[in-house]
């Protein structure tokens, strides 16, 4: 990857730098629950459901989330080298977010 610390019309400026994503990581999170009510204060409990959603057994799905982590390695002999979340690009040295671009090698 490479990137600037500044740009001036989409042209890079300020210091510029190279470096190598070189993993990335998903993590993901799924939220459920069920419903119960008690009926008439008798102490009897039953649980409610809309039947396209779930069955009595299973819980209702209300959501969740998927976050992304990309290893970046700097180049500087592990200095800043980590985990960085979707485009966060800054490291210790400067915020190489502007003008990035992905750089592809070959054989």
């Amino acid at each position: 990857m490479s990137g600037f610390t500044s740009s001036f019309l989409g042209i890079g400026t300020g210091t510029g730098h190279a470096w190598v994503c070189d993993g990335v990581y998903k993590e993901s999170s799924e939220n459920y629950h069920y419903v119960e009510f008690l009926i008439d204060n008798s102490g009897d409990y039953y649980y409610e459901w809309d039947k396209n959603i779930c069955t009595p057994s299973s819980p209702i799905y209300t959501g969740g989330y998927i976050s992304r982590y990309f290893h970046m390695n700097w180049g500087w002999y592990s200095y800043s080298d980590g985990w960085f979340t979707g485009n966060d690009v800054n490291s210790s040295e400067g915020n190489y977010n502007h003008v990035r671009k992905n750089i592809y090698v070959s054989r």
